[in-house]
This record gives C-alpha cells, structure tokens and sequence, in this order.
C-alpha cells in the first residue's frame, strides 16, 4: 500500500526511487518467502488514451509490469484503485479526494472550491469497498484488476450528492484547473473478476458523510 501518491511531487526521479525501488524490494521478499503479494496499483496508469500523464502513474505502470514479469514465480495480485474515497483520509491533504475536501469546506461554512470545468468523467469507489476488494484478491488468481464500480460520473455531479447529502446549496467558487495538460479526464474501472461493489457513489457518499456527522 505505501507510495508517494502526491502527483504534483516535483522531483521525479525521488518519484520513481521512492515507488519502484520499494515496491521492488516488497516484491522479491514475498517472492522469497513465498508469500501472496497483493499491492496498490492505480487507475492513473491508463493517463488520457493510455499515456500516463505523470510521474506518478509511470511508477505505478513500470510496478505492474515489473509484477506481470513474475506471474510465473510467485503469486502476485495488483489493484488498480480508481477515485478513493472516505474516513481519515483528510491527512492527505491536496491528494484527499474532493468528496472529503468539499465536505470539510460545506461544514466550516465556506463555498466549495471546484474547476470551471466539472465534466471530467471519473469511477469514484468507497474505501469500505476498497477493503472488500483486498479481500477478493487475496483469493484470485495472478492478474492485475481494477477496483472501481464500473460508473464513472462527473465531478460536477460529485459536488451535487455532496451537497444534497449535507443538505446544503452553496455557490461553488470557480476557477481554471491550473494542472489541465497533466489531468486525467476519463475513468471506468472494468469489472467482472469477482468483486462487486457494494455501495453506488450516492449511497457510498451517504454512508461516509452521515457516519462523519
């Protein structure tokens, strides 16, 4: 589970060292004491039509084909997370999902802040379906899978569950995205391999911001 996952870290080859380097060296213990590997891969490696648009999820799209190179000398699982989101995690600070981040600013009483442009299509999944997915993986054999619901939706939508399940309007605050050429706009986690979600975005949204109350 441990990476950098700050993709506006600004020194790349920390970047790379950091995520490839470890994962490497979680890799070949496993391997050596013949134990299952399930690890976090990331949605970001599929980028805008299939690029990465980052350092981040190049690291994360050199560990899966690091782990795919060993399917046939141990027995490795990678998780591809999509949009996260839910308790605790608002350590993270910018890298926090924006379910967390405009929910901290509804309840301190200012105006969500959110990108002119909300149509970005992302699968955002609840970290309790996260935790079922793990535990599907531990079962499955050699492959690398995404963990997502299947349904991406639009930020500007995200924004209105959040709001709705506040019980609040508040004008969002609009401005350019300043990261546009680095953003990904289009996620759909691909579905089938054993896991099923159990929480659509609205209900996972509820569930998180009612149980944060």
């Amino acid at each position: 589970m441990a990476a950098n996952t700050n993709t506006l870290f600004p020194n790349d080859t920390e970047m790379y060292r950091n995520n490839i380097v470890s994962f490497m060296s979680v890799l070949e213990f496993a391997k050596n004491n013949n134990i299952k590997l399930v690890y976090a891969s990331s949605a970001s490696v599929f980028g805008n039509k299939g690029k990465p648009l980052n350092a981040y999820s190049h690291s994360k799209l050199i560990c899966d084909e690091i782990a795919e190179k060993h399917f046939n000398v141990m027995s490795i699982v990678g998780l591809r997370f999509f949009n996260v989101y839910g308790k605790n995690e608002i350590h993270k600070g910018e890298m926090a999902s924006m379910i967390t981040r405009w929910s901290e600013q509804i309840r301190n009483g200012d105006r969500p802040l959110a990108f002119r442009n909300g149509t970005a299509l992302r699968d955002h999944i609840y970290v309790k379906d996260v935790i079922k997915a793990m535990k599907v993986a531990e079962q499955k054999e050699n492959g690398i899978y995404d963990v997502g619901i299947g349904t991406p939706e639009t930020f500007d939508t995200v924004l209105r569950l959040v709001q709705e399940t506040l019980q609040t309007e508040y004008e969002p605050i609009l401005f350019d995205n300043p990261h546009f050429e680095t953003y990904q706009m289009f996620t759909k986690a691909q579905l089938g391999w054993g896991f099923v979600p159990d929480y659509s975005l609205k209900n996972g949204i509820k569930d998180y911001l009612m149980e944060e109350k």
